[in-house]
C-alpha cells in the first residue's frame, strides 16, 4: 500500500510520476490526498493505468478542500460501499 500527497494529480506530470512509484514499489492500493478533484474533470484525467480510483471530489464552487481518492489494483475485487460516503 502507498499513501502519498499528490497536489493535484491532473495537473502536469504528476500522474507519471505516481505511476513510476507504483510500479517501483509494487502498490497494490493507493491512498492519495490533495488530488483537487471536482465534478469537472473526467475520470480520464485522473486515471492510473491498472487501477479502479474511487474518488471524493470537491463540492459546490468555494469548495477549497483538497479531497482525496483510493487507486486499488484492477487485479483485486472490491466493492464500493456507498453508505461510506454518506453525510449522516
Amino acid at each position: 500500500m502507498l499513501y502519498t500527497n499528490v497536489r493535484s494529480i491532473y495537473s502536469g506530470s504528476k500522474r507519471e510520476e505516481l505511476q513510476v512509484l507504483i510500479n517501483t514499489e509494487n502498490v497494490d492500493v493507493v491512498g492519495i490526498t490533495e488530488t483537487w478533484g471536482k465534478v469537472e474533470i473526467l475520470d480520464s484525467e485522473m486515471e492510473i493505468p491498472g487501477f479502479k480510483l474511487f474518488r471524493k471530489d470537491r463540492g459546490a464552487v468555494g469548495d477549497k478542500r483538497g479531497r482525496s481518492s483510493t487507486g486499488v489494483r484492477n487485479a483485486l475485487q472490491v466493492v464500493e460501499c456507498d453508505n461510506l460516503n454518506s453525510k449522516s
